[in-house]
């Protein structure tokens, strides 16, 4: 545990600090004497415990103190590292300000421990002894999420200092002793996703899941979207939620699905084993979203609007600038017949888990809401030619030569193996899109969206755009 212990009386640190360090569980303190230095370690270190002397110089040029520094230290605290405790030394010359503080308090439960943990707890300075008998029982339960051991089978995938303490409170929650962690998909999102299990001390799985971790902003997003719209659909078409962490991690969070299959894999990896699967998959995940493509209602619309919902106009603009695209936007004008739904909004091949019995669910809603039905299939046919792990299994080979040919799905796909797949994926959007310029506009919303990153050569998307932008325009 690591505590950001902020006085600047000399001879009070001096007393506390080694007494802290001896405490069991602990592994450093960082002491800090202003404001200013204080603030700076919240955003860039990883802090487990704050204890605040709230009568704190403003800057390390500044030597005197004033409780409005630590005032606003507590608050810029509580929304750098949201749930994370903070112990307030007080004194009876700001007993009435910090009462004023206790509003701001709440419980939480943290590192995967049921107990109740105050997020906002006060001490004179003479109760030294409360304070560090409240350390101590901090340290004991972040100790026991510490100990939990991640097991990668020796694989470096890239575990940050707070998602590897993220993982480890997930198998703590599940009473495990270590966590077994494999790469489920890295994209092109901030997120990382994988499959955790908890196991117990006699390596026996107490806990099978898909867990997501990223920014907070980006997990709490998902969350409430998972809540309010993928609760909604079937039996079977999303895993049930697990947990979600986002208190005590600092800008960070996690979110874990359940999964009841060890043998879950990405669709990527499962394509790449057996192409032959496409089809019966993609009819599943069409099956699993039909409760929202059955609420889809038809309008006219302009192709900025479907553009809109993968990117938005700054990005736009930028991306035009950028490779100068020029009259190519000019047909997000012009209108189109498109159906209108929920939809997931991000369903790459990645985002749909294939179980050993090739049935299949999906996870990643944090995209999740109102959109335009072809949008989802569109993506998940697309996703094979411009997702990095396309790429790294060579499943878009087949396809890239093609690309300008993308509208006449027959010579797209010509006599690859993935010809199936992406026929199904073409139906669903023909059958719940309202119609060919819809289909297009997606796919021309989706590509323009792809000039965002670097897994397809820029020429080659800007192309495809080219050519999606006159067939709209030529209808």
């Amino acid at each position: 545990m690591r505590i950001l212990f902020v006085e600047d009386n000399d001879g009070f640190a001096r007393d506390l600090e080694p007494v802290l360090r001896e405490i069991p569980g602990v592994g450093d303190v960082l002491r800090i004497i202003d404001k200013e230095s204080a603030a700076t370690a919240l955003r860039d270190e990883l802090i487990d415990l704050v204890i605040l002397d709230l009568s704190i110089p403003p800057n390390s040029t500044v030597d005197t103190p004033d409780p409005e520094h630590g005032q606003a230290l507590f608050h810029e605290a509580r929304e750098l590292r949201p749930g994370t405790p903070i112990f307030i030394l007080t004194g009876a010359e700001v007993e009435k300000f910090s009462r004023g503080l206790a509003k701001f308090g709440n419980q939480v439960k943290l590192w995967g421990d049921n107990t109740a943990i105050e997020t906002v707890s006060f001490f004179l300075k003479e109760e030294v002894d409360e304070l560090l008998g409240r350390v101590r029982a901090l340290a004991e339960i972040f100790g026991k999420m510490s100990a939990v051991a991640i097991n990668t089978r020796g694989k470096d995938l890239g575990l940050t200092p707070i998602q590897d303490q993220m993982l480890k409170s997930f198998a703590n929650l599940a009473d495990g002793v270590a966590c077994d962690v494999s790469l489920l998909s890295g994209g092109l999102s901030e997120a990382m996703v994988v499959k955790a299990s908890a196991m117990d001390k006699g390596r026996k799985p107490q806990a099978l899941c898909a867990g997501k971790l990223g920014p907070i902003s980006v997990i709490r997003s998902e969350h409430e979207a998972y809540e309010k719209h993928a609760r909604k659909l079937g039996i079977g078409a999303c895993p049930p939620l697990y947990c979600a962490i986002d208190v005590g991690v600092g800008m960070n969070g996690a979110i874990f699905y359940t999964l009841t299959d060890d043998d879950t894999a990405p669709l990527f990896d499962r394509l790449k084993a057996d192409p032959a699967i496409g089809p019966a998959v993609v009819g599943r995940v069409r099956s699993g979203l039909q409760r929202w493509s059955e609420a889809a209602t038809a309008d006219m619309v302009a192709v900025a609007d479907i553009r809109r919902r993968l990117i938005d106009d700054d990005d736009a603009a930028a991306i035009e600038a950028k490779f100068k695209l020029g009259p190519l936007r000019n047909v997000e004008e012009r209108t189109v017949q498109a159906s209108q739904s929920c939809i997931h909004g991000d369903l790459h091949c990645g985002n749909v888990l294939v179980k050993s019995d090739g049935e299949a669910v999906l996870i990643d809603f944090g995209d999740a809401g109102p959109g335009f039905t072809s949008l989802d299939p569109i993506a998940l046919e697309l996703s094979l030619v411009f997702h990095p792990d396309a790429k790294k299994l060579g499943l878009r080979d087949g396809l890239m030569a093609n690309l300008d040919a993308w509208p006449d799905v027959d010579g797209f796909v010509q006599n690859d193996s993935l010809k199936p797949m992406v026929a199904a994926c073409r139906d669903w959007a023909h059958d719940v899109g309202g119609g060919d310029q819809s289909v297009l506009a997606s796919a021309y919303a989706y590509a323009l969206r792809q000039l965002k990153y670097d897994t397809v050569d820029p020429a080659i998307t800007v192309a495809f755009v080219a050519k999606l932008s006159e067939r709209i325009a030529a209808a």
